[in-house]
């Protein structure tokens, strides 16, 4: 049995793309996912299943749509796979850095090389971000909310679906992911 970590790309706590994490639950358990467990209200979920994350993503993505009535990207990580996300994090460690502002984006895929050195990293100074492995790991020291390096920002250049987390959420998270494996 693998555990995963998925994060709905586009779900509010009100307004607009409105779902519930009951109805999320209820979805995820009707899909027969075990061990289901939900993090705030903004599409963290961690569950474990035999099936691929190929499979998971579309059924999940699926099931969400016929629930909700509208489509929901679904970004994908396997435990593991998460954990070496964790350890490649740049900032980490850095004595100048108030982890407070660190930023995991998660693409779907891997982007094409060329679009990726098409965003020049000095362009956004004093914010930063470094890529690897399908996530771009980003420093906002003035906040994630006056950063132009924002999820719709890498989505546009990239044109990858993503979806971002602070580091408090991805920390919590991992947690709930260890308590699963």
């Amino acid at each position: 049995m693998e555990t995963y970590i998925s994060l709905l790309r586009g779900i509010n706590v009100g307004g607009k793309n409105s779902v519930s994490m009951e109805t999320i639950r209820s979805v995820y358990a009707m899909l027969g996912l075990d061990n289901i467990q939900t993090y705030v209200q903004s599409g963290n979920i961690v569950f474990n299943s035999l099936r691929d994350a190929e499979e998971l993503s579309v059924m999940i993505s699926n099931g969400i749509a016929r629930a909700s009535g509208f489509p929901v990207e679904v970004i994908l990580r396997k435990y593991d796979v998460w954990k070496e996300m964790i350890r490649h994090n740049p900032f980490a460690g850095r004595k100048e850095i108030n982890e407070k502002h660190i930023y995991f984006t998660l693409l779907k895929r891997e982007p094409k090389p060329e679009l990726l050195k098409s965003i020049s990293h000095q362009d956004f100074l004093p914010d930063e971000w470094h890529y690897y492995d399908e996530t771009i790991y980003l420093y906002c020291p003035n906040g994630y909310g006056r950063t132009k390096i924002n999820n719709n920002f890498f989505e546009r250049k990239l044109k990858v679906p993503a979806t971002t987390r602070n580091r408090k959420t991805v920390l919590k998270l991992t947690e709930l992911a260890e308590t699963s494996a």
